[in-house]
């Protein structure tokens, strides 16, 4: 394992590791834990399940990058012995399932195919048998290790695997950021060309050159997108640490040659794409008539400029779009109802430890002792996670034999009260009768599946054959053991035969007391086993925790866009209403009130941001419609999202020129007509 992934021995050799099935290797964090150091750990002896282990390396601690993530090591062998003894089972045999991850070096990366099928083929040579017997076989694929953190979605993937679709909306929205920013630099600078005018036309005089006045044009751009990009660089070291922590996942910002040669390459870019064609614009005066005074704005400039207006507010109003729908889905999760109820339910997770097993009625009876506890179910996999899966053999409503692969779990008699599950037909599990080795439940999705035609119908069907078949008792409503990107699966419950972990349901009043009094009884009957317990509804929480904060970090971009396009628009008509401050002064001489001086210089602005809103609508919808469709439970997009997109730009804009309005139309006339 040490040579193949190249994980770094801080302590042994990767030869002299792992050689017998009772050596370990632990990471420096838990070497440190348990021994104080790592010196301290190497040949210590450690009791994983019972079994004494010989420390003989001390692994470095693994990358967070890495999707293989380990605080120790134990052998294969090992675990082979452990099967061999409480499953009855050698692990070697077990051509079927998939269950081990199993990674494979090829020396040429073109012959993945190939190697894929003779894969294959060997399994199929192995697995023939037991496939003939279930009627049922599998396939294997392989996928390279760097795709597996954005481009996987495995049920069983290692690690908590990311999004490519979220990096490439992030990717978009900062390219979005960037674009309304070198828009708003291309707006002011063309828009505030008059005041450089003269200077611009007395260089050429003087014998400047219109590509010597596009150097210095392009330099000057340059130095503001470098000082802005090292300001950023600043920024972002300053709040990676706090971003990190909030995220709970370390983001670095290393600087290595190929770093630098991205942001260098990166200033380049924006400078060319805000510089270049101001720079065309203030080298193209001509000074005998710029000197003379009759310099104006060309109509190409003022549709280029109110082109970069509309485009701004486009990409604003898309955000718009965007950050409403996604709220209007987060909220849909957190009020669909799951099937089950959460609150005040707290899950203990012993992993099978055959102590509490065989204590676990002596537990139970205690918690129940107090009022405020109303109920206790051993089970063996949590509601919220997801579960494992194998397959099954049953009949169709025809009498005829299904083999199929099916979800499964184990649960007691009070597991359904607990959760306050629902039944749609028949009964759950009675304690001490045939049902906790004759009976299951299945739920609504797997009688779909199997093609009975109602829960009814489901009652008494088999599941297995000989002395190994089940029959079905009962028939739970769906409830979501998987998060609400997925189907409800089809589910087999079956009674639990040794528990991994049980649940009990407090008063919501006395939750305080409820868990003073399991740590109590805990420590009484299991004080060598940690106790380690989670409430389900905060588990629910986290398993959208991170979609949560990718919700909040996208309100911040979007929010961010919005702003710099205000800002864009602000500083805009700022300067126009300054060009028109003579016009202004004029009409009021005439007698033009106020109100009409400030509608006719907001009118065009309005109509821009109108323009965009109907640009933007439609794109923000087919783009939303997209990210549902990731879902397998959705909101629908309703009617207020597209008119509160629409309504808050305009908004905003008219409250931004206005501003500016109404402060040039009071100016009195005789200051800016007293020249004339």
């Amino acid at each position: 394992m040490f040579r193949f992934f190249n994980f770094q021995l801080v302590k042994g050799h990767p030869d002299q590791v792992l050689r017998t099935r009772n050596e370990i290797v632990l990471t420096e964090s838990l070497a440190v834990k348990y021994f104080g150091s790592a010196d301290n750990a190497m040949d210590k002896i450690l009791m994983v399940d019972q079994t004494p282990m010989t420390v003989t390396g001390i692994a470095a601690n693994i990358p967070v990058n890495s999707h293989i993530q380990f605080d120790l090591v134990v052998p294969v062998e090992w675990l082979r012995q452990y099967g061999l003894e409480n499953w009855k089972q050698d692990i070697n045999d077990g051509w079927v399932g998939g269950w081990p991850h199993t990674y494979v070096e090829i020396s040429d990366p073109s012959k993945k195919a190939e190697a894929q099928a003779a894969i294959n083929d060997m399994v199929a040579r192995f697995a023939k048998k037991e496939w003939e017997n279930n009627r049922f076989s599998y396939q294997y694929f392989m996928q390279p290790v760097r795709d597996i953190h954005l481009q996987s979605s495995l049920r069983y993937d290692s690690g908590n695997n990311g999004s490519q679709t979220t990096v490439r909306v992030f990717v978009a929205v900062a390219i979005f950021i960037l674009l309304l920013a070198c828009i708003n630099y291309i707006n002011l600078t063309t828009a505030t060309a008059l005041t450089r005018a003269k200077e611009i036309s007395l260089r050429k005089v003087a014998g400047a050159s219109r590509q010597q006045l596009m150097r210095q044009f392009f330099i000057e751009t340059l130095m503001v997108t470098t000082i802005s990009v090292a300001m950023g660089i600043l920024l972002l070291s300053a709040m990676l640490p706090v971003f990190s922590s909030w995220m709970g996942q370390l983001y670095r910002l290393e600087i290595t040659a190929t770093n630098i040669a991205a942001v260098v390459g990166f200033i380049l870019l924006i400078a060319v794409i805000s510089g270049f064609y101001p720079s065309v614009v203030l080298s193209s005066f001509q000074p005998v008539a710029t000197l003379k005074g009759r310099f104006a704005h060309s109509n190409l400039g003022q549709v280029l400029r109110k082109s970069l207006v509309v485009l701004q507010f486009t990409i604003s109003t898309v955000l718009l779009v965007s950050i409403l729908a996604v709220h209007q889905q987060m909220e849909f999760i957190r009020e669909k109802p799951l099937g089950y109820k959460s609150d005040a339910v707290v899950a203990v997770n012993f992993n099978g430890e055959q102590g509490v097993n065989k204590q676990y009625q002596t537990i139970r009876n205690e918690l129940l002792s107090v009022p405020y506890i109303e109920s206790v179910a051993l089970h063996s996999d949590n509601v919220v996670g997801g579960l494992g899966n194998g397959w099954i053999d049953t009949e169709n409503n025809e009498g005829k034999r299904v083999t199929t692969s099916i979800y499964r779990m184990g649960a007691d008699a009070d597991y359904f009260d607990t959760y306050g599950m629902e039944l749609v037909a028949g009964r759950v599990f009675e304690r001490a009768t045939a049902d906790t080795t004759k009976s299951v439940l299945i739920n609504e999705a797997a009688v779909k599946m199997l093609g009975w035609p109602s829960a009814q119908d489901a009652l008494g069907k088999p599941f297995g054959s000989g002395d190994n078949v089940k029959k079905v008792i009962g028939v739970v409503k769906d409830f979501h053991f998987e998060s609400l990107h997925k189907n409800v699966e089809p589910l087999l419950i079956s009674h639990v035969n040794g528990g991994w972990a049980f649940s009990l349901r407090i008063e919501r009043a006395h939750i305080r007391d409820g868990l003073d009094q399991l740590k109590a009884v805990w420590s009484k009957l299991s004080p060598d086993v940690p106790l380690d317990f989670s409430f389900i509804d905060e588990s629910l929480q986290a398993q959208y925790g991170r979609e949560q904060k990718m919700e909040s970090v996208f309100y911040i971009f979007a929010g961010l866009s919005f702003l710099i396009a205000c800002m864009g628009l602000f500083g805009l008509s700022t300067f126009m209403m300054q060009q028109r401050v003579r016009e202004i002064g004029i009409r009021k001489v005439l007698g033009a009130p106020v109100t009409r001086i400030v509608v006719l210089l907001t009118t065009d602005f309005s109509k821009l941001v109108l323009i965009s809103a109907l640009i933007a609508l439609p794109i923000g919808w087919f783009a939303m419609q997209q990210w549902l469709q990731t879902f397998a439970y959705h909101t629908t997009l309703t009617w207020w999202i597209f008119v509160l997109a629409a309504v808050i730009p305009v908004g905003i804009a008219l409250l931004t020129v206005s501003m500016q309005s109404i402060r040039t139309a009071l100016i009195n006339p005789a200051r800016t007509l007293r020249t004339e």
